[in-house]
């Protein structure tokens, strides 16, 4: 019933984003834009805007709340406090900047402010460009340049080896590709870390790639900074080949890999995760408890023009 009821919630979301892929190339569809139309008449007539089509996709399934948009679990990253920065001390202004200008060989970059909350961070902009530096510790969390991107020369394929490559040099290493979405010209990729093979869902990265000459044009490693910490997991009372046997028998198993996953209650899990193929050739991911055997997650993977998607 829970594979009929996805599949039917993926089949619909393909619908609706590819009449919004549509919609923003005939112009009916605004991106960021919020305007008012009025008819002669003096009636009121709203012009759509890309937020509105999420908020109506959203809205069709209120009665299913794991609906994700930008990777699997990202409800989990704001709601604690930052816990790779835990501990560290507070750069200043100045000390934030220049971590600024070297992470985007951009000279001319000049404080605008601070952002507040629970990630504290001193924020920097120059032209087209935003970058904001956590006060605790001096990590880069964002970056956006937000440049026109011209028309795309690069595949998907080659940006997400670039955006591979740009996480490498930054020094992250032990990260896994997992999904990317596609806007504008930009293919914003999700990365997740690892711990020794183990997939850690709650640290993300992502990083946006231009099509046009391949540069990184943003990233965000709000995830990351709030979440990665050292896990000490224990010991799997349930097997891979056991996990297995939990499965729905409607699914063919295709890959198998060890994953930490967010629970509602801010924790986390410790899963087998499954990559399979469902009897109408949908991919579903399922998440078994290596403690309980339950079944604890299960996504469908929705692959289309705007990219992969998790739900």
């Amino acid at each position: 019933e829970t594979l009929d009821k996805l599949s039917d919630y993926a089949s619909q979301v393909s619908e609706q984003l590819r009449q919004m892929v549509s919609d923003l190339e005939s112009g009916r569809l605004k991106l960021g834009e919020v305007k008012t139309e009025f008819k002669k008449e003096g009636e009121e007539k709203d012009t759509i805007t890309v937020d509105s089509g999420f908020k109506e996709i959203e809205e069709s399934f209120t009665d299913y709340p794991t609906m994700i948009y930008d990777g699997p679990f990202s409800d989990h990253i704001l709601q604690q406090q930052p816990k790779f920065i835990k501990g560290k001390g507070q750069v200043s202004v100045d000390k934030a900047l220049q971590i600024a200008k070297e992470a985007t060989d951009i000279a001319t970059l000049k404080h605008a402010g601070d952002t507040n909350g629970n990630l504290p961070a001193y924020d920097f902009t120059s032209e087209t460009t935003r970058i904001s530096v956590t006060k605790a510790g001096g990590v880069v969390e964002y970056f956006l340049d937000s440049r026109p991107v011209g028309e795309p020369t690069l595949s998907n394929g080659d940006a997400i080896k670039r955006a591979e490559k740009a996480l490498a040099d930054m020094g992250f290493n032990q990260f896994k590709y997992r999904y990317y979405a596609l806007n504008s010209g930009v293919l914003t990729v999700n990365f997740a870390a690892t711990q020794n093979g183990v997939i850690l869902y709650p640290d993300l990265i992502k990083v946006g790639i231009a099509l046009d000459d391949g540069s990184v044009v943003s990233y965000d490693a709000k995830g990351y900074i709030m979440n990665h910490t050292t896990r000490e997991f224990t010991m799997a009372k349930v097997s891979e080949q056991e996990a297995r046997g939990i499965l729905s028998k409607r699914l063919t198993v295709k890959s198998h890999a060890m994953a930490c996953i967010p629970s509602d209650s801010l924790s986390e899990t410790l899963c087998h995760e499954f990559l399979c193929v469902g009897e109408n050739d949908e991919q579903v991911l399922a998440y078994v408890n290596v403690e309980t055997g339950m079944e604890e997650q299960i996504l469908i993977i929705i692959e289309d023009e705007m990219g992969v998607l998790a739900m």
